[in-house]
């Protein structure tokens, strides 16, 4: 009976976390995503002027347009053996949720994933694409 009890717990909390969105999916990334992140921002992100930081599955809203820093560079710092986190500057980055823009500022058209941009995968409630209208609101980009 106290076995059957516990299963059942575990099965109503799995249940329950099921549709949970995870922020953490591409805080570290392996040694071929480092190196096209690296190959991009060597090549200026083909022409882009702007990052956009924006996590749809935190339930962000708007989200926040910056210019390239020339000051600052994305780096790699190995975790374990396969993987390393990345930083932009001091900042902590998770890909999923960072996009380069064409634009300087809001409006945004079209800013293009990170993530995707180097292969790490992204759940579906990701944006691959953003669009940033000027008062930061964020949608999806079709």
């Amino acid at each position: 009976m106290r076995l059957r009890r516990s299963l059942l717990s575990a099965l109503v909390c799995s249940a329950a976390l099921g549709g949970t969105a995870l922020a953490d999916q591409c805080a570290w990334l392996d040694a071929l995503q480092v190196d096209k992140l690296k190959n991009l921002e060597a090549a200026g992100f083909d022409g882009a002027k702007s990052l956009v930081r924006f996590c749809a599955p935190c339930g962000d809203q708007t989200a926040t347009v910056t210019a390239f820093d020339p000051e600052k560079k994305f780096e790699a710092t190995p975790e374990d053996d396969s993987y390393s986190s990345i930083t932009y500057g001091t900042e902590s980055v998770d890909l999923a949720y960072w996009y380069v823009a064409k634009e300087g500022a809001a409006p945004v058209k079209a800013a293009q994933s990170l993530a995707v941009m180097t292969g790490c995968p992204i759940s579906d409630d990701t944006p691959k694409a953003l669009d940033v209208a000027p008062d930061g609101k964020a949608t999806a980009a079709p």
